[in-house]
């Protein structure tokens, strides 16, 4: 009988956050596979403490090549794709562990939420997106449409994948920081890199450009950020979720770059043509910076707007959060500066909204 669940990782000089990631998960695992790309600091020395079934990989900057190898020589059912900075929260495996039970409900990918900032002290989240953590071996590869970013494909294009989405489990990215800001310098630039050869009309133009939007936001590159902006909405349909939100990026880079008022000209016409809850809050942001009274009709707009915030957890203060807080402070209605405080995961947005509460 097959195993259920084969644990795969890929490492490479990963021994200062590696005993504590494998703890974390190794519950799940009925086998462990590891692949190591030539770690030189004791990395090899803690994994042979949790498996035998340990190889070697010559590094070729291809890490899609490489997870689909140690995928290879994997015999689970399913392959839990694990990095060695992530962190499965305390308490939560016993929710994977009833998952399990059932056997994943026998879909094609499990997905978890991925928090990949945190506040160090509170652990509350500030980045959290659905993250695909388990699949089932025989049906996916890896390829890299963007550099240094994996993506997982069914092998058949005309499979209907069924995703099970267990949004209450958490994972924690742990990278030490200084080795995360080189990972985001280095991966910056290779995207860069790679757009400049990439012809306009290539199939994955769309896909590195929008990776590269959000590492110049990221950055605060609002210049550059425009420019990508200003090229994707050329080709990108309206039926497009992407749409909708670079639009609002196209406007909070303008206030970024101080353009106050060619911001509100362009708010204005999104709002006018595509009346949906990323225009209304743009509209609104920018209203309240140039301290029109309006601002407060449109965040109650907002917050009257027919759509599922529960789910945006990707930006989920932006979404959630901020909207509320910003009529509570319009309004001078402490009941709704109270729902913002109880609502919010960051510290210093609490902090903020306090002065207003006193």
């Amino acid at each position: 009988m097959e195993p259920l669940v084969s644990l795969c990782m890929m490492v490479k000089n990963e021994a200062l956050c590696l005993e504590k990631c494998l703890e974390s998960i190794i519950p799940i695992a009925d086998e462990i596979i590891i692949v190591d790309t030539g770690s030189t600091d004791g990395t090899q020395d803690i994994i042979s403490r949790y498996t035998d079934k340990v190889y070697t990989w010559d590094w070729n900057n291809d890490f899609a090549a490489a997870r689909n190898y140690v995928a290879s020589l994997a015999t689970g059912k399913y392959v839990c794709r694990w990095d060695a900075d992530w962190v499965l929260r305390q308490g939560d495996m016993e929710k994977i562990m009833q998952a399990k039970n059932t056997g994943f409900k026998n879909a094609e990918e499990v997905h978890f939420n991925w928090i990949n900032e945190f506040n160090d002290n509170t652990r509350d989240p500030i980045s959290m997106v659905t993250h695909m953590f388990l699949y089932k071996r025989e049906l996916f590869e890896w390829y890299c449409a963007v550099p240094a970013h994996d993506m997982a494909r069914p092998l058949d294009t005309n499979l209907t994948v069924n995703q099970l989405i267990l949004s209450d489990i958490w994972v924690y990215h742990e990278k030490d920081p200084q080795v995360k800001q080189f990972r985001y310098d280095q991966t910056h630039q290779l995207i860069a890199d790679n757009l400049q050869k990439m012809p306009a009309n290539h199939p994955d133009r769309m896909t590195n450009l929008q990776f590269y939007l959000s590492s110049c936001l990221f950055r605060e590159e609002f210049a550059e950020a425009l420019k990508t902006i200003e090229e994707m909405l050329l080709s990108i349909s309206p039926k497009n979720d992407l749409f909708y939100w670079l639009l609002e990026q196209h406007i909070t880079c303008l206030i970024n770059l101080s353009e106050l008022e060619q911001a509100y000209t362009i708010a204005l016409g999104y709002y006018q043509k595509y009346h949906e809850y990323h225009t209304i809050l743009a509209l609104a942001d920018i209203v309240l910076l140039l301290d029109s009274p309006s601002a407060k009709e449109l965040y109650q707009e907002y917050l009257d707007y027919p759509f599922d915030s529960e789910n945006l957890d990707i930006n989920y203060e932006r979404y959630r959060v901020h909207p509320v807080a910003m009529l509570g402070i319009l309004n001078k209605d402490k009941d709704l500066l109270y729902k913002a405080v109880s609502m919010t995961r960051r510290p210093t947005t609490k902090s903020k909204l306090a002065k207003y509460l006193t």
